[in-house]
């Protein structure tokens, strides 16, 4: 799991979790950190005392392209589900689907989206149909072969 996303629990409705389980742990993680998933999120990585630039990043709300760490790590986070790696659109339906986002708002967001893309891809060597899921793994794969040499 990814450090932004350890508050995440606090969105699901209980009728969509399907243990007993998972429920007691999301009203305990509401009780002890908060029920705004981005507020729970810095609250349990304060008790990781994380050094601070990743407690800077976790904090920040506000996007602009002098802030191009954040933007990064968004986009990146914007192109994974669940499932794997998947193209924008992909991931925008996932989205909607999972949190019960409306097409409007979901299409205003996506529409962000595109331009924060659009602005990161200018200055890479990459485009969007090459980031796949074979290829983060091709990239993974590499960077394990590096470190083990």
């Amino acid at each position: 799991m990814l450090i932004h996303d350890l508050g995440n629990i606090v969105k699901y409705k209980n009728s969509d979790l399907r243990s007993k389980r998972v429920k007691q742990l999301k009203e305990q993680i509401m009780r002890q950190y908060g029920s705004n998933a981005h507020l729970a999120t810095i609250n349990m990585a304060k008790e990781l005392r994380l050094n601070n630039k990743i407690m800077s990043l976790l904090k920040t709300e506000v996007l602009s392209e002098a802030n191009w760490e954040r933007l990064i790590c968004l986009y990146a986070d914007w192109r994974v589900t669940p499932k794997g790696v998947k193209s924008l659109k992909e991931r925008f339906q996932d989205f909607r689907n999972r949190y019960k986002i409306s097409k409007r708002q979901i299409a205003r967001y996506f529409k962000n989206a595109q331009k924060i893309e659009m602005l990161i891809l200018t200055n890479a060597k990459i485009k969007p149909q090459e980031i796949t899921q074979k290829s983060a793994e091709n990239a993974i794969m590499k960077v394990l072969k590096d470190k083990s040499e």
